[in-house]
Formats: C-alpha cells, structure tokens, sequence
C-alpha cells in the first residue's frame, strides 16, 4: 500500500520535474531570436518577444489546427487577413471575416470552386470579379454562367475566354459582338477541327459563319463547300485563295463579280 502510494507520488513528480525542464528549454537559450525560434517551434507564440515573429507563429498555427480563430490573435490587420485567406478554398464562410476590401476580394476568388462560383457576385474589383467568372465558367464548363456578372461591357470577353479555354464552339455563339464570336471560333478551329459544334437548323447564318471561319482558318476547301449562303461560301474560298496565292481556287467563286476580286488579289 505504501509502495503503491510512493510509486504514484515518484511518477507526479518526475512528471513534474520534465515539464519544468520543457518549460526551460527555450528560457534558458542565451539569445532573444534562439529564444523566440524555440518558442515559434514549439507552438507557444504567447511568450515570443518580437511581434513580427508572434503573428507569424500564430498564422503557422492557424493554419496547422485548421483553425482561422486563431488568426483573431494577431495583431496586426493585414496579417489576420493574410491568415484568413489561408483557409479560403477549405471552410466555408471565411472571407466575410476579412476587413480589407482588396483582401476580402482575393479571398473570394480563391473560394471560387467550393462555392461553384456564387462567391463572385460579392467581389467588388471589376478584374477579380471578370476573373473570377471566367475560373468559375470554365470550372463548370459552361461559359452561360458569364451572364450572370451583371457587367455587360465583360460579358463577351468572359464567354471568350471561358470558351477557348474549354474549346466549345457552341459557346462563341453565345457573343453578342460578331468580331469577338468570330475571333472566338477561329481560336478553337486552330486546336480542334471539328465542324460538328457549327450544325444549327434554326440558325442558318450563324452556321454559315462558323462553317466560314473554320474553312478560313484551316484553309479547307470541303469545309467552305459546306456553307449554305453564296456570300460566305465565297468569301471563305477567295480567303483560301489570296493566302495561298493558288488562282484555280477562284473557280469556285460563283459570282462574276468576286471571281474578278479574287483573281485581281492574287495577281496584284
């Protein structure tokens, strides 16, 4: 019994003796920085000296603990919003804590996959906003979500964007502007050469326009033979024609009129 009760008070207090020591470790180091680096390694940012050093070890902290709570500790404010953002793309929610406006921006457009693009409508730089839609529409592989930005001068270069980076076709045809549709479908001709995306029954003109463009860009004759409309069939041939400087192509120019054109470009 009294063995027992000894053996319990000796482990106390070598329990005891080896927390002092822990505790000593990093006081009795000679130098302040040795001190505050013991301290930082340790986790016990509280008893570091410089401020610098402590809001860095409590940033660290945060973000070990998966813990933004922590980052309320510093006590410098851009420092806690540099601690908040850490945590953007894992917890929900975090950027409403950042006061910084620039910062509370940075952190939405990080946010922008866990929240599938919903954090974009509160950012208010109008770049991180036409940023963040792009990311979020080619994320979700639907450049539609452009319209959502409520920034119409953006809207066609958001879905110009999105598109070429998803390489859909039938993405371009949703800009409004022609020479930014069209410069859209030419980019995707340059990587894909599909036609399948042009087909539109219930929009021979634009058909016509992206069969064109496509024609045009890959200097294919078979794809031009496809466009319904004589004006664009043409113009797609005489395309071919001039940059080739090849006059046997103008013999698929129908009319008299832009057969001479073609012919007159190439010879000039």
């Amino acid at each position: 019994m009294v063995y027992s009760r000894m053996k319990k008070i000796l482990i106390i207090l070598i329990i005891l003796f080896t927390g002092c020591i822990g505790d000593n470790e990093c006081h009795n180091l000679e130098k302040e920085y040795q001190r505050d680096q013991c301290y930082k390694e340790k986790g016990e940012c509280e008893k570091i000296s410089d401020m610098n050093q402590v809001n860095d070890c409590l940033k660290r902290k945060a973000i070990e603990e998966i813990n933004p709570n922590i980052c309320d500790k510093i006590e410098d404010n851009i420092q806690i919003d540099s601690c908040i953002i850490q945590f953007a793309d894992n917890l929900d929610n975090v950027c409403e804590k950042i006061n910084d406006e620039i910062w509370r921006d940075e952190c939405l457009l990080k946010s922008l996959e866990k929240s599938s693009g919903q954090s974009c409508q509160t950012i208010i730089d109008e770049n991180k906003k036409l940023e963040c839609y792009v990311k979020s529409s080619i994320f979700l592989n639907n450049s539609n979500f452009c319209d959502e930005m409520n920034l119409p001068n953006q809207t066609d270069t958001c879905k110009f964007r999105a598109s070429t980076k998803i390489l859909s076709i039938s993405s371009c045809k949703n800009i409004v502007d022609k020479k930014i549709r069209r410069k859209c479908i030419s980019s995707i001709a340059m990587k894909n050469i599909t036609t399948d995306e042009c087909i539109d029954p219930n929009n021979q003109y634009e058909q016509d326009l992206c069969l064109r463009t496509i024609g045009e860009v890959k200097r294919n004759l078979s794809i031009c033979q496809m466009v319904n409309l004589q004006g664009h069939r043409e113009s797609c041939f005489m395309h071919i024609a001039i940059k080739e400087k090849n006059s046997t192509i103008c013999d698929n120019v129908e009319s008299e009129h832009n057969h001479d054109s073609c012919l007159k470009k190439i010879n000039s």
